[in-house]
């Protein structure tokens, strides 16, 4: 399954599954303005049976706490199935929200894609 959206913005998600790992890649700006996308991704991970997630967020500029939500989100999901949450490639400044916000004990960050 694919599942893939671009916005009159030109901001990017992309979701495919099923597998081991289901990856989930954005770009653009990650705020409230895509909520609802984002909820659909999470939806897609919910759906695709896969333990483990892998967030790509290298081509992310910006996230307000609706990309938050969309971590804790998917975290709750694979914690379920004994899985874990991949963030990868996010720049210095996205990287920096999520440590601030703790959500970097949960998940596992890394700077280039698994």
């Amino acid at each position: 399954m694919t599942a893939s959206s671009t916005d009159p913005r030109g901001r990017r998600s992309r979701s495919h599954g099923p597998a081991a790992l289901h990856v989930i890649r954005l770009s653009g700006e990650v705020d409230v303005a895509r909520r609802d996308e984002l909820g659909l991704l999470a939806q897609a991970f919910v759906a695709s049976g896969s333990p483990s997630v892998e967030l790509d967020l290298a081509d992310v500029d910006f996230m307000d706490s609706s990309g938050l939500q969309l971590i804790a989100r998917l975290h709750r999901t694979a914690k379920l199935r004994g899985g874990t949450v991949h963030v990868v490639g996010a720049v210095a400044a996205v990287r920096r929200v999520i440590e601030v916000s703790g959500l970097d004990s949960l998940v596992e960050i890394h700077r280039t894609p698994r």
